[in-house]
């Protein structure tokens, strides 16, 4: 009978299990009738059959005895009986069913009992009676799980009695014998440490261990258990010199017979192996045998050891022995460990054959299956025909790539070249302007000596002033002759006609050659600084680049018509702004300047004075001014088609589309005319895909929901967009249904497009208007993730940031997050008006004929400038260069104005940069338009924005720095006036 105390110190000491489970007289014999009428008989053994086996009698209260909780067995014990357990549930399946009971058990035995069948039954010592009843009345009649029928039936048990204890192992000395250990966690099955569980082959372990032990039971004891008496060799079937491997339970016979058994270590290089007649275990790899296998007397499991940890008669210190023992099971282990590795490589390996058996198989099947069924033949020859053009494909592709990489690099080079020409040219140009200055200062002085600068095309005759007269030839004969002895200052001669005409062709060819050689700027500069007398005698025409008739000095000759040359207009500035006040609405608020030309990032006004512009037309020249592939696009285009009706097809509007939706998250685009256009198309399409999106609803989510500082169009739809209050209330009410939250709040958003009444959001990932503001990725990431859970739209309004303007196509790139709609403008056509919607084909699917429309929508001319800008920009390299050109002078411009007072914060990305300020910015913009650098306001006047051509060089933004620098002393003015 189990002892109601703790055994820890018994079981620590190597206690049999005739010590645990204590055998007293039978039931009966000492004369308690009371309990021989309460209880029942049941017979079980446990053990290993080959090596120990215990049989006894379990003495159990009956069932009617323990029926309640009132009616325990008043002589009950903390020992409790589980009959019938499913072999299906194994040891851990148990030991997670007693839940947090297991605490409190001591030690659980599995037993077999007979006349149970494919069942097993355990023996559960608690630590206290009061334990032992509560997991009595928890779990009994309690079903092992919810899908499993058969409930627990368990019972207090009375006694144990042992009939017998059959040993067939060889027993170890005492000294020898290793203390028990659990194989799991490899310490001692202390008591303390938790209560021990003993599996029907006599192995120990903690409950706690018994889950990460995936089989509880060895080779051997399974090959005990499950082989008959008589042994026989798995491949020759003989039962003589048997051995069996430990890892795997393969039995063979030894080399004396067939040699089966050192077969299956060379194959499987499992080097250990038990010979069954002996109980030894054989290392094949050191060739020796390297410890036997014995049996613990307290737990029955079989440990291994050494033979040369046996005592001598010299005998080992207890330090010295343990040191051995563990660098031999540390060695052991080790072995081991190859051995599963390589045991894990030999079934790999078989799993390899069997998969390419299967495939083997598999084609064979299907090549019989084809030759049966002439349709699948043919099926088959065409996927074999496209498989190879595929591979043929891949192959063009590759070298289409490849030659690509060859053709940019060549590319390269030839815009490295074109540029040193570029310079050459300029040089040369300043050189002849230099000569035509020296030519018109000679013509302006009249000298009679002919200068000596000398000119490639043609050479510069003395030319002298005649004066008029009305008395005729006569008396201005007489008077050129009595000039004539006064000296060389006063001297005088009238031009013969050849002498005349020989002038008027090399002034010809003089300024055919300048206007052929110099850009229309230089050409405007000069003619502007000349002497009005001259422009008498010399005109210019810019566009077909031809000389109308020229007059020198006094020569009688018709004068321009300045009808045919409206930019060299002799109206000056004043003029153009007074004409400009008296009749045009004034709904902008210009500077003074009046622009007539412009190349590159620079641009002159009608007097010649040059600017450099980092305004680009607000974001729009992203090319510069008179970009040679957008002009030639342009003139091009215009000599074939310019503007047809929308209800044709062109194919420039074609072109551009396909470029748009190859480059972009978009499947369809709707062109028309300008940034507020193509917001108030969005509005459309969001509203009319809820409306297509929910048939059934009566009232579609038709709301919509912006964000402070934006700008979203002047039209009525976007203007409601728009949060700034002074654009919207003079022409209030504008459209309803708009939320303005603030700028970067997700929360609040998320919350909003949760309510299920918002058919889209609008947002500017970098606002440009509102003050040079970037979004961050998670709040954008944020806003997507709620529009896809709301089933709303999310639209990015990419007009002044899209294109280029950020280092990336497009700007929503940089966060990786894409839209449902995109808006786009400004730069789309470099500088002709044009405005794109890129939308989702889940969008475009809700828009039907006559939803939408506009006349001058993407016709041949805008779309055709649209292409040459696309092209350009939309180059790799191009991008980069903006990426590098935006961060230089961003750490230009922080090393540089970083320590300034005024300057609170300099951000942006790219080439659209804000300079925020602590006071006005008008007073800064207006200094810097005086030193000759145009640049813009935006927030609430205090930003300076800056968005300047993307062709821009690194020397230009330099000089622009400089100038900046040089104008911030007017702020300090500003404040004071």
């Amino acid at each position: 009978m189990l002892e109601e105390t703790s055994t820890s110190s018994s079981a620590a000491a190597g206690a049999s299990p005739d010590d645990l489970y204590r055998s007293p007289p039978a039931v009966g014999s000492t004369g308690d009738s009371s309990t021989s009428a309460t209880a029942q008989a049941l017979h079980f053994s446990s053990g290993n059959p080959r090596i120990e086996e215990i049989r006894g009698v379990m003495h159990l209260y009956r069932d009617d005895v323990a029926s309640s909780s009132a009616q325990f067995p008043v002589e009950r014990k903390p020992l409790i009986s589980v009959l019938g357990v499913p072999n299906h549930m194994t040891y851990a399946d148990f030991c997670k069913f007693c839940g947090s009971f297991i605490q409190h058990m001591l030690e659980m035995r599995i037993v077999r009992t007979e006349g149970l069948e494919d069942r097993y039954s355990i023996l559960i010592r608690f630590d206290n009676q009061t334990s032992a009843d509560s997991f009595y009345k928890h779990f009994n009649g309690k079903r092992f799980s919810s899908l499993e029928e058969e409930s627990c039936r368990m019972f207090f048990t009375v006694d144990i009695q042992y009939t017998g204890s059959i040993e067939h192992s060889q027993h170890s000395p005492a000294s020898s014998i290793e203390q028990p250990s659990c194989p799991v966690c490899l310490e001692r099955l202390d008591q303390d440490t938790g209560g021990i569980l003993t599996t029907i082959c006599n192995h120990s372990f903690h409950c706690s261990c018994i889950s990460r032990w995936t089989d509880s039971s060895c080779p051997v004891c399974r090959y005990c258990q499950q082989q008959p008496e008589k042994s026989i060799c798995y491949a020759c079937q003989t039962s003589e010199n048997l051995w069996m491997c430990v890892i795997c339970g393969f039995v063979g016979c030894g080399r004396y017979r067939e040699g089966h058994a050192i077969s299956h270590w060379k194959e499987t290089e499992h080097c250990y192996s038990l010979e069954l007649e002996t109980q030894r275990v054989w290392d094949y790899a050191g060739d020796n045998y390297v410890h036997r296998l014995i049996q613990s007397k307290t737990d029955g499991k079989l440990v291994e050891l050494n033979h040369h940890c046996m005592p001598n008669g010299d005998g080992y210190s207890d330090t010295l022995l343990e040191s051995e023992v563990e660098y031999i099971v540390n060695e052991y282990n080790e072995l081991l460990t190859s051995q599963l590795e390589n045991q894990k490589n030999y079934f790999e390996s078989l799993l390899q054959e069997v998969e390419d058996d299967t495939e083997r198989e598999s084609s064979v099947a299907v090549e019989k299956a084809l030759s049966q069924n002439p349709k699948l033949l043919k099926l088959q020859t065409k996927l074999d025909k496209f498989i190879e053009e595929k591979r043929f494909l891949d192959d063009i592709n590759e070298n289409l790539l490849r030659n690509q990489g060859i053709w940019e690099s060549k590319i390269a080079e030839i815009e490295e070249r074109e540029k040193k020409l570029l310079k050459l040219k300029d040089e040369k140009i300043e050189e002849l302007e230099e000569q035509l200055r020296v030519m018109m200062a000679s013509l302006e002085t009249g000298s009679a000596e002919q200068p000596s600068n000398k000119l490639k095309d043609g050479s510069i005759l003395p030319v002298v002033a005649e004066s008029s007269s009305k008395n005729g030839s006569r008396g201005s004969t007489k008077t050129t002759n009595r000039r004539r002895n006064k000296g060389p200052n006063t001297r005088r001669r009238r031009l013969s006609p050849s002498s005349l005409k020989s002038i008027l062709i090399n002034e010809e060819k003089i300024v055919k050659h300048f206007t052929k050689k110099m850009s229309w700027s230089a050409l405007l500069s000069i003619n502007n600084s000349i002497s009005p007398s001259l422009h008498r005698s010399l005109t210019l025409k810019p566009r077909s680049h031809s000389v109308a008739p020229v007059a020198c000095l006094n020569v009688d000759v018709r004068a321009p018509d300045s009808n045919q040359n409206p930019l060299l207009h002799e109206k000056r500035s004043s003029e153009v702004i007074a004409d400009d006040k008296k009749f045009i609405v004034g709904t902008y608020a210009r500077a003074s300047v009046v622009l007539a030309s412009g190349k590159g990032c620079k641009l002159y006004d009608v007097e010649g004075k040059e600017y450099l512009d980092l305004t680009s037309g607000i974001a729009v020249n992203a090319l510069g001014h008179g970009d040679p592939d957008w002009v030639r696009s342009v003139t091009g285009q215009s000599e074939v088609l310019a503007h047809v009706s929308n209800i044709y097809y062109t194919v420039p509007q074609v072109e551009l589309a396909k470029r748009l939706v190859a480059s972009s998250f978009a499947d369809r685009v709707f062109f028309c005319n300008s940034g507020t256009e193509a917001n108030e198309a969005a509005i459309k399409f969001s509203r009319k895909f809820q409306r297509f999106s929910h048939p059934d609803l009566k009232d579609p989510p038709v709301e919509f929901i912006a964000f402070s500082n934006c700008f979203h169009g002047r039209t009525m739809g976007a203007l409601a967009l728009t949060s700034k209050e002074n654009y919207r209330s003079p022409f209030e009410p504008v459209m309803p249904g708009v939320t303005f939250l603030e700028y970067g709040n997700t929360q609040a958003a998320v919350e909003l497009i949760q309510s299920g009444k918002i058919a889209a959001v609008f947002v500017e990932p970098i606002q440009g208007e509102g003050g040079i503001y970037s979004a961050t990725k998670e709040f954008l990431q944020s806003l997507r993730t709620a529009c896809d859970n709301a089933g709303c739209l999310l639209v990015f309004d990419e007009v002044q940031c899209g294109l280029g303007r950020t280092g990336y196509l497009w700007a929503h790139e940089a966060f990786g997050v894409y839209p449902d709609i995109m808006t786009l403008a400004k730069p789309l056509a470099g500088g002709l008006p044009i405005g794109a919607v890129l939308v989702t084909e889940r969008v475009a699917s809700a828009i039907n004929f006559g939803d939408h429309g506009s006349t001058f929508a993407g016709n041949p001319l805008v779309c055709s400038a649209g292409i040459a800008v696309l092209d350009k920009i939309s180059n790799p390299s191009f991008l980069a260069s903006v990426s590098d050109k935006g961060q230089y002078f961003k750490d230009l411009l922080v090393e540089k104005l970083g320590g300034n007072s005024h300057v609170k914060e300099i951000r942006g990305f790219g080439l659209i940069i804000g300079i925020e300020l602590d006071v006005p910015a008008s007073p800064l913009v207006d200094a810097c338009q005086e030193s000759g650098l145009l640049v813009l306001t935006a927030g609430k006047g205090n930003v300076v924005r800056i968005v300047p051509p993307l062709i821009i060089s690194k020397q230009e933004l330099e000089q622009a720095a400089e100038i900046l620098i040089n104008c911030f002393p007017g702020l300090d003015q500003g404040t004071k006036n």
